[in-house]
């Protein structure tokens, strides 16, 4: 697994751009929605998804890819990590509240040989507010996010020790049919006290039944992925 608080400037990007390209739905409301997470990343999907399957990095042998499986409830249960040949899996539980409502996602993997535990906490709307990594040690790497009217991710603050060290913030367009073609993220750091943003565009060029994005183009470097429903 990659995403660990001491990992490779990679590591970052990754995640980061991986929340900028996660992040982009239908601007209407759609009544049926599946949310996408782990290692970090954040995304509301259209539809009751079974599977998706993340080629996005396919076109680096050294990158990874991802299969996420979920739940007839909307859960992610399993993300299978296939990273240079190795398979990693990441498993997850939930917990709810009195009125059924998912309060919590905890996230269990082996790094190095090492159990890693990571917990996604919810708002009263469902979104996904906090993200912490390496829970279960006392200096932990905390994410925040927040999102529009329609569950897309608008900022993601990366924090470490009370300090925050990164803010991404996301702004998209959208065709004449509500969907979602372009997406822009504006990333700050600490370095220049969070005043220069450097500004990358991912172009959604091709969507599937329920308007979730398949193809997308960043830096002429194309995504790929695949999703199946229960529906």
């Amino acid at each position: 697994m990659y995403l660990t608080l001491f990992q490779s400037k990679i590591g970052i990007v990754i995640l980061l751009f991986t929340i900028l390209l996660l992040s982009c739905s239908k601007k209407t409301e759609n009544p049926t929605i599946t949310f996408l997470y782990g290692y970090g990343e954040v995304e509301k999907l259209n539809g009751k998804v079974k599977v998706l399957i993340d080629n996005r990095w396919s076109y680096s042998k050294n990158l990874p890819y991802h299969t996420y499986k979920f739940n007839n409830n909307g859960d992610v249960t399993q993300i299978e990590d296939a990273f240079k040949g190795n398979i990693h899996i990441a498993r997850f539980s939930n917990s709810y509240d009195n009125d059924g409502k998912k309060t919590e996602s905890v996230s269990i993997y082996t790094d190095e040989g090492k159990p890693v535990k990571e917990i996604y906490k919810y708002d009263a709307n469902g979104d996904i507010i906090q993200f912490i990594g390496n829970a279960e040690k006392a200096v932990r790497d905390t994410n925040r996010f927040k999102f529009d009217k329609n569950h897309n991710v608008i900022e993601h603050i990366w924090r470490y020790k009370n300090k925050s060290l990164w803010i991404a913030k996301y702004k998209y367009a959208y065709n004449a049919k509500g969907i979602c073609t372009v997406s822009y993220q504006y990333f700050f750091t600490w370095h220049d006290s969070f005043k220069k943003a450097t500004i990358d565009t991912t172009r959604f060029i091709a969507f599937d039944k329920k308007n979730n994005w398949t193809v997308a183009i960043r830096d002429g470097d194309t995504m790929r992925r695949k999703i199946t429903y229960y529906e």
